[in-house]
């Protein structure tokens, strides 16, 4: 948006009444004899000031018009000079009533504060006589109070009332019109006001808190009025001064302001009516900006005969090339680099985004040369062609999965389900990195750094210390010596860990140091491995070894294959492992193990089987916690700023039930197979005592959380669950963009594309308009060409979800105004708050949200991000998914199932 021109003449104007202002303080200081007040000025003309009732019958006869000795053009001057005088005199006289009134309450407010400090004197004596302050004090102490708080709101109302006296004077002398009824409006609201602020504190010494509550609501409400009514006014005042100027920008921004504050203050039951305004200023906000270029079908069936050096390269030539054609293009885009790699489909994602900018009018920028909507539909429809229509069968591959490490949460896991107990090493290591992909088990983000080396050490020592001690002496410590040794002998115990443990047959050529290592120990000879004498002290020590081994740290897979990218299959052993930190993110356990050895697991009955009994097990709980909390985000709510002092309800113990709320939601979807589009719109969560408080949930008790029902409430869904509004809110306030941007990008897939290089979320003019609703500045911003393709699509979402706080708290109203929920997606479909977004998304976002969870849980399964070879396989799968009424334990079934999940290939 433009830089707002200069409001040098509206500031000069402005300054009549601020040197009227100091006129007042001024007399208001001067002694008595030289500044009478006006009571008594009134007094003196009532008492027949001589000269001064001649004065005013000289002026009456002059404005009469009774002297024809007078010339009529002098006579006239006259008139105005005393009608303005008089004014003047008016205007002098109400301000000097507000300085009266004013000097009155700061001086009720001194004397008060003189009795509080005595009052607080005598509380004080009293305690250190060790006496507790009578009933008699403390009463006397919350009248004290309660009076302060009487001339703190009196002060603040007659301060309102004098900036409306100065903002009626301005709009006099400036000649403005259709302030009246906004002005009459105003007196009509403080005179309800003052009415109703003596009620309340009435309504206090009574102790009637419902009455009390119900005064303060509409007391809000009113305050919410004036605020707009007041901003209102000074919108006219600017248009006006802007019209004297002939800034025709600036009088359309701001004609658009004023229908919006104009709209604000209607009735909610009318405001779908149409307002009675002229032709252009009855155009919704972001009618004047150009739509999206839509591409048809028939313009992509028309880009398959169209070629690049031809017909596109030109076009880019002549509109991007001069930004985006260098090694120092702007946003790292070199079209010309990129257009050399083929097929196009390796940089799908820059291409799209490319068709997206275009497409969505944000490239070129507003201070470009234009391009035509011609041109652009010849570029996106080709684009289109050249990245959906791709043959993607002749790129096929399985893909390769490199080494990498375990994960902090894997290595915990793993640990637990190698000796019994859950000591959760892992969380002393250093906080893990998010892949591109935004999964932390992803390979490239899984570097062995000096410092998680040393960690591993520390760690194998801490485990063995933990659970191999020299005396079993509880239950607990028992069943893992069982486990990890029963009745074998040394050698056995020790083969059968590093099997565990490395996740796979060990041979001998591997068994034979750790052996050695366990005589040198002990001091004895080989042999001695197969007595049922065993040594725990060198056990441990042995098992310590394997614990920091390359084959326990490290999920790594063989190499079979000579030829590099000659596509796999991997082994059974190597199959189970990918299944088990997918579902379980740790070890196999017996049963699947047993699987592997005997060679039947890829069997499609065995594997079926093992996945649906997998699901079935308790430690599937990690889709919830690990999968969904990273995809969706509410891993990160314990990051979020919350302030413990404003905020002391938001405890660490309601973040946690937040969490595991979202969690163990999610895992309830995979458990009881529903469709996929359960996870919008499903009538139940899962909540403790202190959770439920939070949302207002009634008879629920303790700390366990458990599943309720969500029926008649307003609650439903991810979308209503608090932890996914608080990680798409600011501290303090919400924000439609962060939450519109979050569905789109994250829940749906579908991002839009990246702001302009220098646009805020406002301008200034705009940012510092206190009195505007969120909802207000967000309309008022889409004016900007520049902002509204982008947030057309992403605001109407997040508007859906603004009875929703900061935290999650649903409110029906804040501070008297009710939220506006209405909301449209770009198709034109119109939906009303959460059950209306929920529906539109599941009616018309269906596909795009299978889509998602299917990439989401392929990159998730796989470890690694999803790439154009990838393709033909996920198309299989949604496929899969669709035909089995998209539910989501097929959609696990699929991928465990696919060629991508079963093979490998290394690349070149």
């Amino acid at each position: 948006m433009k830089s707002t021109p200069d409001r040098a003449p509206y500031r000069q104007r402005m300054s009549k009444s601020v040197n009227l202002l100091l006129i007042l303080l001024l007399l208001s200081c001067l002694p008595p004899t030289l500044a009478r007040p006006a009571s008594a000025q009134e007094s003196a003309a009532e008492n027949g000031d001589s000269k001064t009732q001649e004065a005013n019958e000289q002026a009456d006869d002059v404005a009469s018009g009774d002297s024809d000795r007078e010339d009529p053009e002098e006579l006239d001057e006259f008139s105005l000079e005393v009608r303005e005088t008089e004014e003047a005199r008016k205007l002098l006289r109400e301000r000097l009533g507000f300085l009266d009134k004013r000097l009155d309450l700061l001086k009720q407010r001194q004397l008060l504060e003189r009795n509080r400090l005595k009052l607080e004197q005598q509380i004080e004596d009293a305690e250190e006589r060790d006496v507790e302050p009578g009933d008699e004090l403390e009463e006397q102490w919350d009248l004290i109070e309660l009076e302060s708080e009487r001339i703190s709101i009196s002060l603040e109302l007659l301060d309102k009332r004098f900036e409306l006296s100065e903002l009626r004077q301005t709009f006099s002398e400036e000649e403005v019109d259709s302030g009246d009824r906004d002005f009459q409006k105003m007196d009509a609201t403080f005179a309800e006001a003052g009415k109703l602020i003596k009620q309340f504190f009435e309504s206090v010494e009574k102790g009637d808190d419902r009455r009390t509550e119900q005064i303060e609501i509409r007391l809000g409400e009113l305050e919410h009025e004036y605020e707009i009514r007041n901003e209102l006014l000074h919108l006219k005042l600017e248009l006006h001064y802007a019209e004297e100027e002939g800034e025709e920008e600036l009088i359309e921004e701001l004609k658009l302001e004023l229908r919006e504050l104009a709209r604000e203050l209607e009735p909610e039951g009318n405001r779908g009516e149409k307002p009675e305004e002229t032709e252009g200023d009855s155009k919704p906000l972001g009618s004047n900006m150009p739509k999206p270029v839509s591409v048809d079908a028939a313009t992509v069936a028309a880009a398959a005969n169209w070629n690049y050096l031809q017909h596109i390269e030109p076009l880019l030539k002549r509109h991007c090339h001069e930004c985006h054609s260098d090694e120092s293009a702007s946003g790292d885009l070199d079209l010309l680099s990129l257009a050399e790699k083929k097929p196009w489909v390796i940089n799908r994602s820059s291409w799209k985004n490319i068709s997206q900018q275009i497409r969505m009018r944000t490239m070129p920028p507003p201070d470009a040369e234009p391009m035509p909507d011609a041109d652009r539909l010849i570029i996106a429809g080709f684009l289109q062609h050249r990245i959906d229509d791709f043959d993607y069968e002749t790129v096929r591959q399985p893909g390769y999965e490199p080494a990498r490490r375990l994960t902090n949460e894997e290595y915990n896991h793993t640990i637990r389900d190698l000796f019994g107990i859950d000591l959760r090493p892992a969380d002393r290591f250093p906080r893990e990195l998010t892949a591109s992909s935004g999964f932390a088990n992803s390979a490239n983000s899984l570097f062995l750094q000096p410092i998680i080396l040393e960690r591993y050490l520390g760690a194998a020592e801490q485990v063995i210390e933990a659970a191999m001690p020299d005396q079993a002496d509880t239950a607990e410590l028992q069943r893992t010596r069982n486990l990890l040794v029963g009745s074998r002998s040394a050698y056995e115990a020790i083969a059968n860990f590093a099997r565990r443990a490395f996740r796979r047959p060990v041979s001998e050529q591997e068994l034979m140091p750790l052996l050695n290592y366990y005589t040198e120990l002990t001091g004895q000879k080989a042999e001695s491995t197969s007595n049922e004498d065993i040594s725990y002290l060198a056990l441990g020590q042995v098992f310590e070894v394997i614990l920091a081994s390359p084959s326990f740290l490290f999920r790594s897979e063989s190499n079979q294959s000579e030829q590099t990218g000659q596509a796999f299959t991997i082994t059974d052993h190597e199959l189970a492992s990918r299944l088990s930190y997918f579902l379980w993110a740790s070890m196999p356990d017996a049963q699947l193990s047993k699987a592997a050895d005997e060679g039947i697991l890829r069997e499609p009955r065995v594997l079926a089987a093992e996945v649906k009994r997998m699901l079935a097990d308790p430690k599937s709980k990690t889709l919830g916690e690990i999968f969904a909390s990273q995809w969706l985000g509410f891993s990160a709510l314990p990051h979020a700023p919350r302030d413990p002092i404003d905020n002391p309800w938001a405890t660490d113990s309601l973040v946690d039930a937040m969490q595991q709320e979202s969690a163990l939601f999610f895992s309830s979807l995979v458990n009881e197979n529903q469709p996929i589009e359960r996870l919008i719109d499903a009538k139940y969560t899962f909540v403790n005592e202190e959770l439920a408080r939070h949302y207002d949930l009634e008879q629920v008790r303790g700390p366990d959380m458990r599943r309720v029902s969500l029926e008649s409430t307003p609650r439903s869904g991810i979308l209503g669950q608090g932890s996914i509004l608080a990680i798409t809110s600011f501290p303090n306030r919400t924000s439609p963009v962060v939450r519109g941007n979050w569905i789109l990008t994250e829940l749906l897939g579908t991002p839009p594309p990246p702001p302009p290089p220098n646009v805020s979320e406002f301008d200034d003019r705009v940012s510092e308009r206190r009195n505007l609703t969120q909802r207000q500045k967000l309309e008022l911003h889409r004016n900007n060409p520049n902002c509204y393709a982008c947030h057309a699509q992403i605001d109407p979402l997040g508007f859906a979800l603004e009875q929703y706080d900061w935290f999650g708290r649903f409110t029906e109203s804040r501070r008297g105004r009710q939220p506006d929920i209405r909301g449209t997606l770009p198709g034109g479909t119109e939906f009303r708050g959460l059950t209306g977004l929920q529906t539109a998304l599941v009616a018309e976002r269906r596909d795009q949200l299978v889509e998602q969870i299917t990439r989401k849980m392929m990159t998730y399964a796989l470890g690694r991000q999803l790439e154009y070879f990838d393709e033909p396989v996920i198309r299989e799968i949604i496929g899969q998914v669709d035909a089995d009424n998209r539910r989501l334990q097929t959609l696990i079934q699929a991928i465990v199932n696919s060629e991508t999940f079963q093979m490998k290939q290394l690349g070149p």
